[in-house]
């Protein structure tokens, strides 16, 4: 077992650079409950599993409507190139970390992670080039990269590769574990409401 508290530098980067078009605001703004939304609540699972180097890659739409000063200590980058996809947007976010010897990825359309599932993640970060939850035999979110992985899409030139496509290319290695929310993406207004059926979207 690898607890966290360890000399590898580990980081999360924050990916919430789409324009949430089929959701029709911004995912990283939807209330989570009544004192957090999904970014700020994504951020402080991840500080409660001592996680505190963050990174947060947006567009430029949803970086008018964050306050900074709200997350003290995280970094945001602009991904002023959304059409680019997630490896892009995952590549700009490594580039403020390029020392990094493990990386989560967090998808802000994921905001269910909890601080059992990261740490189990950690543990298994020396079995593979990436570890990725399970559950039911289902892979999830998130994923955790290792520094071979890092370095290849940081040495990337193409802006169109897909990350499956290159996550073929490495060592997999599966954790299972008990929370079917690692399968859960919240993409359009029903996903939401779904979730979170005591809310509303359009207050926003």
């Amino acid at each position: 077992m690898q607890p966290l508290d360890q000399t590898d530098k580990i980081i999360c980067i924050i990916l919430s650079a789409g324009k949430s078009e089929r959701m029709k605001s911004q995912k990283a703004l939807l209330p989570f409950s009544k004192e957090e939304n999904f970014l700020q609540h994504i951020i402080e699972v991840y500080r409660k599993s001592k996680i505190d180097e963050i990174v947060v890659v947006v567009n430029p739409s949803i970086a008018n409507s964050i306050r900074v000063e709200d997350y003290k200590e995280v970094m945001f980058v602009r991904n002023p190139f959304t059409q680019r996809g997630r490896v892009y947007s995952l590549k700009k976010g490594l580039e403020l970390n390029s020392d990094a010897d493990y990386c989560f990825i967090q998808n802000i359309d994921n905001p269910f992670i909890t601080p059992v599932v990261i740490p189990k993640l950690n543990e298994s970060r020396k079995d593979g080039d990436y570890i990725t939850p399970t559950y039911q035999g289902k892979g999830g979110h998130p994923v955790l990269l290792s520094a071979k992985v890092i370095r290849y899409i940081l040495n990337l030139e193409e802006h169109d590769s897909k990350l499956n496509a290159i996550l073929k290319q490495f060592i997999r290695v599966n954790v299972e574990v008990n929370d079917e929310n690692i399968l859960t993406n919240i993409n359009t207004v029903e996903d939401y409401e779904k979730y979170f059926s005591n809310k509303a979207v359009n207050t926003l």
